[in-house]
């Protein structure tokens, strides 16, 4: 009995500490599915950022004996192959611009998630990425990617979680960047991305493109 009591507390201090990571893509039932099946937190994490549903897929996987590593390399594949998260529209990228080559760059960028729209706004978080890839996902959003660290970007608390989108908004502002960084994108008090934010947070990324030409399609978006 008390080992069963046991297992329970593990599990919801397990759901807790996903849930202050990030916002719900998984269903708190599946969640627990897969801690119970023995899938790492890691990995939980990863599908729940990535916004990768396909959970009975990934608990006959675990019940078929195949190894944590090899899981993990099977969903990435899937997220490559398909669209990661389900609002997307199903259509090509149609836009002339992106198709122009200017939809996609690497970049050293800086991702920063402030508190209230104010002259002297609250920093919640921030994080540095050197080597990631923008490219534009669908007309108007924005795709940001990088290496996952996976279970060492638990370990040094990395706030965010590659791929990270962005809507662009008529509300959005691109301007002079600083400490190394020569561009900037603020959101709009009402930006919506992934993750989302609400009308008391905003998020600003700033740029050090390979390609400018990525700046000006934000511009012609906005």
């Amino acid at each position: 009995m008390k080992a069963k009591i046991l297992l329970v507390m593990t599990i919801l201090i397990a759901i807790v500490a996903i849930a202050s990571k990030t916002s719900y893509a998984i269903s708190t039932d599946d969640l627990i599915k897969l801690k119970k099946a023995g899938i790492p937190e890691d990995i939980i994490l990863f599908m729940n950022d990535a916004d990768y549903k396909d959970v009975e897929k990934v608990l006959k996987l675990k019940e078929a004996g195949f190894k944590n590593e090899t899981i993990l390399s099977i969903i990435k594949k899937d997220l490559k192959e398909k669209p990661p998260t389900e609002s997307l529209k199903k259509e090509p990228v149609t836009d002339a611009a992106a198709q122009g080559g200017q939809g996609e760059t690497t970049a050293k960028i800086k991702i920063l998630w402030y508190m209230a729209y104010s002259a002297n706004p609250a920093l919640l978080s921030s994080q540095a990425i050197d080597n990631a890839r923008i490219s534009v996902a669908s007309p108007g959003r924005l795709k940001f990617e990088w290496e996952d660290k996976g279970f060492f970007s638990i370990v040094m608390k990395d706030p965010f979680h590659s791929p990270f989108y962005w809507d662009i908004n008529k509300d959005d502002v691109v301007g002079p960047g600083k400490n190394g960084y020569p561009y900037m994108l603020r959101s709009g008090v009402h930006h919506k991305g992934r993750p989302d934010t609400d009308d008391s947070h905003f998020w600003v990324i700033y740029l050090n493109p390979a390609d400018t030409r990525i700046l000006d399609y934000i511009k012609e978006n906005l």
